[in-house]
């Protein structure tokens, strides 16, 4: 019998099948699974920024209330096992290996092959099922309308923004590309959203056909910042909160928002959640690898920002809520990003930027971004190196910042552990 680091070798070599949109493969899955997906309440997040902090926001909020929990989000920092969490706690080891060896056994007979992502998506929904959870909060991979997780029949759904990324799939007209975002609106299903005017019609156009409600995010206003946490005045369906939280950055607010008029619509549809867990649940949320701070000497701040949009807000995050001498950047990026405009975006406030290579097929040659930096610049192919080299370089007084991508920052996070 082959053990837990087999069979998760067994799913990785899925990967050969690469990224195909579609629901045919994972409604084959499911079927056979007899449609675990159908035996929880689901809270669907999808959009292009954003999406992971507000699953963990809601998550926390629905546990504090007396709910049992489940998170599936992608993709991981450390342990394939993060990707599943229920009441904020991962998939022990032997109910991994007993869900794995079930759906990895319909793939091998399955002609059309599956991805790596649908069998980890059918993974989540079996997972969820057999531990009885109330609610499942469940991140969109990859667009929506041919995600492997729009298989769910949803209680709210929430389309975050539209912006662009994964271009060399979606697309580069911002437009196309929230026509699939608006394919996980579903038929009567209230849906959040804080699209701006660019793509804002569309998604109307999409709720108004399928007689689904579109709420947008309420007034928002940070009121105080200080040494991890910051508090925000949020306007709500029933209330207006004042909520703390320690993710950080201004732009925080904004996921808060959607976060509390999913919570909000939620109750207005008779689920009990009292205002002390909202808060209490907004405080404890977390989100490794988002603006998150592993060492203050020397000051390392890790953040995923993997696209332009959030390379832009990690930037104004800089700039208001950190005092440093200089600020020496480690960046990975993958190559189907914006690649040339974010390191341009990052580098005009930096004072060093390292260039490296995450350990992904997709990444991007770092001689390729090299070009793009103007003032002082090095380069090194490895993540582990360019952050030791971040390191030598570094005063008592100077913050080193690893972006780019969630696979630099997960490489950096292990280094850093290590």
């Amino acid at each position: 019998m082959k053990d837990l680091n087999e069979l998760i070798k067994e799913i990785y070599s899925y990967k050969r099948y690469g990224i195909r949109l579609g629901l045919d493969r994972i409604e084959y899955i499911v079927k056979k699974l007899g449609n675990p997906q159908n035996n929880f309440r689901v809270i669907h997040v999808g959009g292009t920024n954003g999406k992971g902090s507000v699953c963990r926001f809601i998550e926390s909020v629905l546990r504090k209330a007396g709910y049992k929990v489940g998170l599936y989000t992608s993709p991981h920092l450390l342990d394939f096992r993060e990707r599943f969490l229920v009441n904020g706690e991962m998939i022990n080891k032997d109910e991994l290996h007993r869900v794995l060896k079930k759906i990895l056994s319909i793939a091998e007979h399955m002609n059309d092959k599956p991805t790596f992502f649908e069998i980890s998506t059918a993974c989540a929904f079996e997972y969820f099922s057999e531990r009885g959870v109330d609610f499942g909060i469940v991140e969109v991979g990859l667009g929506g309308r041919y995600d492997a997780t729009n298989v769910v029949s949803p209680e709210i759904t929430v389309i975050t923004n539209v912006e662009r990324d994964h271009t060399d799939i979606l697309g580069n007209d911002i437009r196309k590309i929230a026509l699939e975002k608006a394919g996980i609106i579903k038929r009567g299903v209230p849906l959040i959203t804080g699209c701006d005017e660019r793509t804002l019609d569309i998604l109307k156009a999409e709720a108004r056909r399928k007689g689904a409600e579109i709420i947008g995010i309420g007034k928002w206003n940070r009121i105080a910042r200080y040494s991890g946490w910051q508090v925000f005045e949020i306007e709500g369906l029933l209330s207006n909160y004042i909520l703390k939280t320690r993710m950080m950055g201004r732009f925080q607010g904004f996921n808060l928002s959607l976060s509390v008029m999913a919570i909000d619509k939620l109750q207005m549809m008779g689920t009990y959640i009292p205002d002390s867990s909202l808060e209490k649940g907004i405080e404890d949320a977390f989100y490794p690898g988002r603006m998150h701070v592993v060492s203050s000497d020397p000051f390392i701040l890790l953040d995923g920002a993997h696209n332009l949009s959030a390379i832009r807000s990690l930037k104004e995050s800089i700039i208001e809520d950190f005092d440093y001498k200089k600020l020496i950047a480690v960046i990975g990026m993958l190559r189907d990003k914006e690649y040339r405009r974010m390191i341009e975006e990052i580098g005009s406030i930096s004072d060093i930027v390292i260039v490296t290579k995450p350990d992904n097929e997709r990444a991007c040659d770092p001689e390729e971004l090299y070009r793009y930096i103007d003032g002082e610049k090095r380069i090194t192919k490895k993540v582990p190196d360019a952050l030791d080299m971040a390191v030598d370089t570094a005063d008592k007084e100077d913050m080193i910042c690893v972006t780019g991508s969630l696979y630099t920052v997960s490489e950096a996070m292990r280094h850093i552990l290590n």
